[in-house]
């Protein structure tokens, strides 16, 4: 018989970075021994950093997994993504979080634990808690454990009271088909999306809203002497840092990506933590994403190319067809910084190979 598994969907960590090695501590000396010790016949594996074909993989995990455990600290977009498959496809799903994350109010309400890892109380009752839900996973029925089971189980009881009301098979053929096929895709799309802007987004909110605060306008006017300013200009003088300082965010921790150059009217600006694109293709890829109804899949350095949009110096030696060419692969898994592509850059989606005569 197949072992049961549990599948834990959590950030990776950067074994150069001592700040990020508590993912490998909140695994290695938390989480897995916890489930080892449990005594329940379960073997423990991580999602790791990506290789090869290894979204198959974990798409798998999620789908034959009889536990998942998912750590929403950070709401990084690879968890995000992945608890919205193993949400659309099945039950049975511990979500947990450090102390004081902010969680979106869907996913909130279930919670398994807002778990610390500082002291030993709270080591110890991260420990009880998931050998309790484990115990209680084994033993009977889940209850929902999540908003998409939620939606699931109202729309199958709908459908059952049309199917009591008319005995026509057709419309269980119909109704099933409407809910299910595409779910998982649209929902690891939107907590993605939420993973990679929330954090952006809040930024850029709260220190609007704290330096043209009424507070801080009044600690400028006694501080400095400037009760002849109105209101509004000293507001705007705030606003001008606050935009500064967000600028400065930006540069530091993620990349602009242009698309309108390559489509003009029906391009987009988009903005990406740098630190959440882990390599060439996952950026060539989001990039594509974002253009698909305009540009065809597995064009890149054919049709269009990413350039920078400051110096004009094209990637065109990047993406599938250059790996397959180099590597034998059909991915290219370098990291950005060795292809070039730093923090803050601004980038631009521009047609090829014209756009060698303007680099």
């Amino acid at each position: 018989m197949r072992e049961k598994e549990c599948f834990v969907v959590m950030p990776f960590s950067d074994n150069e970075s001592i700040l990020d090695n508590r993912w490998d501590d909140l695994f290695l000396n938390l989480l897995k021994p916890a489930i080892d010790d449990a005594n329940l016949g379960y073997r423990c594996i991580r999602s790791l950093n990506p290789h090869g074909n290894f979204m198959h993989d974990i798409v798998n995990h999620l789908a034959n997994a009889e536990v998942v455990i998912a750590v929403l600290t950070e709401l990084r977009p690879n968890v995000m993504y992945e608890l919205g498959v193993r949400n659309a496809l099945r039950r049975r799903t511990i979500m947990i979080a450090e102390k004081d994350s902010s969680i979106p109010s869907d996913l909130s309400a279930f919670i398994a634990l807002y778990y610390s890892t500082q002291t030993k109380q709270g080591r110890d009752s991260l420990t009880k808690v998931i050998q309790e839900r484990l115990v209680v996973l084994d033993s009977e029925e889940p209850e929902s454990d999540n908003p998409v089971s939620d939606y699931l189980w109202k729309r199958a009881q709908g459908i059952c009271d049309e199917w009591r009301d008319s005995k026509d098979p057709q419309i269980l053929v119909s109704k099933i088909t409407e809910v299910l096929p595409s779910y998982a895709f649209q929902l690891g799309v939107l907590l993605n999306q939420i993973g990679q802007h929330l954090t952006y987004s809040r930024i850029e909110k709260s220190l609007r809203a704290s330096l043209t605060s009424n507070e801080v306008v009044t600690e400028m006017r006694t501080a400095r002497n400037i009760q002849s300013n109105s209101q509004t200009e000293i507001t705007e003088i705030l606003a001008t840092v606050a935009d500064k300082t967000i600028e400065a965010i930006r540069e530091e921790n993620f990349l602009t990506i242009d698309t309108r150059p390559l489509l003009k009217g029906e391009g987009t600006v988009l903005q990406l933590p740098y630190d959440q694109i882990l390599t060439v293709s996952s950026l060539l890829d989001y990039v594509w994403s974002s253009m698909r109804q305009h540009i065809e899949s597995m064009n890149y350095a054919v049709t269009w190319v990413v350039r920078d949009a400051v110096s004009g110096a094209t990637f065109k030696d990047a993406g599938r067809t250059w790996a397959r060419k180099n590597t034998g692969i059909a991915r290219d898994d370098r990291t950005l910084v060795s292809i070039g592509i730093k923090p803050g850059m601004k980038l631009e989606a521009v047609p090829y190979p014209t756009a060698l005569n303007t680099s």
